[in-house]
């Protein structure tokens, strides 16, 4: 499991596992897929495609601030 711990105070987590299945398109062939999970600052915890789409939202905002502050 890998972890990311953004400046806010909340976290992100990526994890594999052997035999997690995904089946892409409707196809039978077998893919593993990591698993998100994304914890805010009070511990309230998403996961799956809610967890991506709410990181790549967080991740934008902080590109904004750092931009902002001139920090990028």
């Amino acid at each position: 499991m890998y972890r990311l711990d953004l400046p806010d105070g909340s976290f992100f987590t990526a994890s594999w596992y052997e035999g997690d299945d995904f089946f892409p398109g409707g196809s039978m062939g077998n893919v593993n897929r990591p698993r998100f999970n994304l914890c805010d600052k009070g511990g309230k915890l998403k996961a799956g495609s809610k967890a991506e789409s709410l990181l790549t939202d967080k991740l934008k905002e902080l590109r904004k601030e750092m931009i902002w502050d001139g920090n990028a």
